[in-house]
């Protein structure tokens, strides 16, 4: 009975997750609905560089001193 049920949760997954991936709405057309997620991709990529100096705090001073640093 387990061996039924896990492959029937399987069978549901592979089933309905595809249709829940990426943000097709009846509105836009495939081709529309590609540009948008290549948009958003692309937005994402260029926005990792920034994230990284503020993880790192390269872009902002510590304040940790009352005294300015030379650049």
């Amino acid at each position: 009975m387990k061996r039924y049920a896990a492959w029937g949760c399987l069978a549901f997954l592979a089933l309905t997750l595809p249709l829940m991936a990426g943000c097709q709405t009846f509105t836009q057309t495939p081709g529309e609905n590609a540009v948008t997620v290549e948009h958003a991709m692309n937005t994402n990529i260029l926005q990792i560089p920034d994230d990284a100096e503020h993880i790192m705090l390269l872009d902002r001073p510590l304040g940790l001193s009352e005294v300015p640093i030379q650049q």
